[in-house]
This record gives C-alpha cells, sequence and structure tokens, in this order.
C-alpha cells in the first residue's frame, strides 16, 4: 500500500513543489554531488598555487560519499583527472612575501557512480580558477582563493525495481564553488584546510514532470598531503549539506 501511494502522490508532490517553490530543490540531490565533483579543494591540491607559466601539476582525484536520495540510500564515488596551470607568478615583496596575485587555471573530467540496488554512472567536466594571495615560504602559509564550476550529464536515479519503470527519475546537476583555503609545507607534509559555498542546480525528470530549483551548501574541509619529490599524495575530509565526504588524491607537480 505505502509503494502504491508513493507511485501515486509522488509526482503530484514534485509538481506542485515546482509551482509554489521554484527556487528549492524538492530532494536533496545536491550536497552530495558538490562533495564529489570538487570535493574540498577544487583544484585537488593543497592551497599554494604553482608559481606562473611553466609550471603545471597533472593528477588524478577519487571521492566517496553515502547520500540519501529519494529515500534510497546510496554509495556514490567519483574519480577525476585534472590539470592545473600556472598563469601568472605574482608579486614577492621580501623573503616572506611570495606570489601575491599569482593565478592558477585547472580543468577536470571523469565519472561519477551511484550504487544502491542498481547501479548507474554518468560523466563529469568542470573548471575553474585559483587567484593566489600568498605563497608557502619559510616564513608564510599559502593562502587562496578558488572559483570553478561543475556538471553532469543525465544521472539516472535507479531506485527498486518495482516502481522504477513508474517514476524513472533523472537529474541534471551543477555546482558552482568558491573557497578559501590555507596550507603550510612542512617539507615531508604539507596540512590544509578550507571553507566555502556550494551553489548547486538540478534539473529532474520524474515520471514526465520536470522540476528545477537551486541551494546553497557550505563547505568546510582539511586534509593533509604527503610530499614525495615530485609526487604529492593527499586525503581530505569534509562537510557540507547533510553529507560527510572524503577525497583521495595523487598529484605530479612541475
Amino acid at each position: 500500500m505505502k509503494r502504491i501511494f508513493l507511485i501515486l502522490v509522488l509526482p503530484l508532490i514534485l509538481f506542485f513543489s515546482r509551482e509554489a517553490f521554484p527556487q528549492t530543490l524538492p530532494v536533496s540531490v545536491g550536497s552530495w554531488f558538490g562533495a564529489l565533483s570538487g570535493g574540498g579543494s577544487l583544484s585537488g591540491s593543497s592551497a599554494n598555487t604553482l608559481g606562473g607559466p611553466g609550471h603545471f601539476s597533472v593528477g588524478l582525484s577519487s571521492g566517496l560519499v553515502r547520500p540519501s536520495v529519494f529515500g534510497a540510500d546510496y554509495t556514490a564515488a567519483a574519480v577525476n583527472g585534472i590539470l592545473s596551470l600556472g598563469i601568472l607568478k605574482g608579486t614577492d615583496f621580501g623573503p616572506a612575501v611570495h606570489g601575491v596575485g599569482s593565478l592558477d587555471v585547472y580543468v577536470r573530467a571523469g565519472s561519477m557512480y551511484l550504487n544502491a540496488v542498481h547501479s548507474s554512472n554518468t560523466g563529469l567536466i568542470g573548471a575553474g580558477v585559483r587567484l593566489g594571495i600568498l605563497r608557502n615560504s619559510i616564513l608564510a602559509p599559502a593562502v587562496s582563493v578558488s572559483l570553478g564550476y561543475q556538471k553532469t550529464g543525465n544521472l539516472s536515479m535507479k531506485l527498486r525495481s518495482n516502481i522504477q519503470a513508474l517514476l524513472n527519475p533523472e537529474a541534471e546537476i551543477s555546482t558552482t564553488a568558491f573557497r578559501i583555503e590555507a596550507s603550510k609545507n612542512f617539507f615531508l607534509f604539507t596540512p590544509f584546510a578550507g571553507v566555502g559555498v556550494n551553489r548547486n542546480k538540478a534539473k529532474i525528470s520524474v515520471a514526465g514532470l520536470k522540476v528545477e530549483g537551486s541551494e546553497n551548501d557550505a563547505v568546510y574541509y582539511g586534509g593533509v598531503e604527503w610530499n614525495f619529490l615530485l609526487l604529492r599524495v593527499g586525503l581530505e575530509v569534509g562537510h557540507t549539506g547533510e553529507d560527510t565526504f572524503g577525497t583521495l588524491g595523487a598529484r605530479i607537480t612541475l
């Protein structure tokens, strides 16, 4: 009886939610996407900018979160390749103040995976910029701000098999993200932390009805990178919306 009620009533609820509250997401599909698509650090690294033209970073980042979507518990994961390029070196003011106004750009692409009763996946792309307030020096930490954008293709939110055929929800989700973060290189390892906000937007199609909306979620995160010559291996844990996420990454920096 409960399942029949959901099948008959849920499309009506979503329809009237769209009319009455067009700026509010009808279901919480946004916060976990922002957690996976960008993690905490949008460029997949500590707060230090690269140092201008000729410097770059290339690596892989994987994230994991356990969201509840449409009443179903999911395991959601993402794997991204990330390329960052140094654009501006910035200005130095003495031995302690480096890289004021330095600038990097980055692009990321990969796949997102959802697994509950059924599994599904979709492509994921993103790009952004990082502005250096300070670069790491012997006396000063690195401080930077980042702005990025990530989106998916159509993501099938596969539910329980007996109602999937009737509801068949699909979502196209995007996130505009802002971060401010700091880190300090201690030669063998670099701890980092940051805060920010994700502006999540979703276009959801359920049983032929299309609903769209947006929501803002604060982001808090911290982690550490281990430094092995040119190789950086990082571990990050953060929280956004109702979701806690973890990210593991590795990159080569020149």
